[in-house]
């Protein structure tokens, strides 16, 4: 699989942990705002493959998000959400 399209979102606002827990919302300086947050997935992590498999256990379209943690770089899939307007009923 290839990436066949990016809609990359001007995003002002963002989220960052508190050293003690929770977070705080924190201005996203203007230069990086258009800015992808993450680049593209190496290969070795096969992420169309785990999307895939994400779909497939659901049986339906998924609308995924994601967040870095950026003490670990870790990235993290967060709820998923069936994609109403093209889920079929079975």
């Amino acid at each position: 699989m290839k990436i066949v399209e990016k809609n990359i979102i001007k995003q002002p606002v963002q989220l960052m942990r508190l050293p003690g827990g929770g977070t705080k919302e924190e201005s996203v300086p203007d230069e990086l705002q258009g800015q992808p947050v993450l680049t593209d997935a190496p290969k070795s992590l096969n992420w169309p493959a785990t999307l895939k498999e994400i779909e497939r256990h659901y049986g339906c379209y998924m609308d995924m998000e994601y967040a870095l943690d950026t003490n670990t770089n870790r990235l993290w899939i967060v709820p998923s959400a069936a994609r109403n307007s093209l889920v079929t009923r079975r």
